[in-house]
């Protein structure tokens, strides 16, 4: 009997909640009240900077459980050369009509 198969939990279930004051020496929370604030002051970070960093992170953090693209990377410049190659045969087909209505007028 075969195992069933795991599925994934995207968003918020995977994202581990971190503390705004986790410091570089230590990794660990602030146990004590008032740490964070202490924090802020001495890195002079406001705290309307310190949400948008965590806002940024999180978005980040959702970014990459996004699902992938899978497959060779498109070429930038594919859809250039494919308009270019349109136009030029336009171009030939228009000059073709031109010296067909050219034979018309000389004929008459």
């Amino acid at each position: 009997m075969r195992p069933d198969r795991r599925t994934r939990i995207h968003g918020p279930a995977l994202i581990p909640k971190r503390s705004p004051s986790r410091s570089a020496a230590t990794f660990r929370p602030p146990t004590k009240p008032g740490e964070i604030g202490a924090l802020m002051r001495r890195k002079a970070i406001s705290l309307s900077a310190l949400s948008i960093w965590q806002h940024q992170r999180d978005s980040a953090d959702l970014a990459m459980l996004a699902p992938q693209k899978r497959g060779p990377r498109a070429d930038p410049h594919r859809a250039e050369t494919l308009h270019i190659a349109q136009l030029t045969r336009e171009r030939d087909s228009l000059e073709s009509r031109l010296d067909k209505a050219l034979l018309v007028i000389d004929v008459q």
